[in-house]
């Protein structure tokens, strides 16, 4: 997502009144840590589990 997306979404859902240049600083030192947590999401305990496997007769 782009950094002017971000801001736009920012500045009409939340109200934030910063400036552009900050939201586009923010999100070029945030990337490289998206980036990593993507690739090494944490798994979500509790969410799915394997189904069983089924028995053979």
């Amino acid at each position: 997502m782009e950094a002017a997306v971000i801001h736009e979404r920012l500045a009409q859902e939340y109200g934030f009144t910063g400036n552009y240049q900050r939201t586009k600083l923010y999100v070029q030192v945030a990337r490289p840590r998206i980036a990593t947590s993507a690739q090494n999401p944490t798994p979500a305990t509790g969410q799915s589990r394997p189904s069983p496997r089924p028995s053979r007769p």
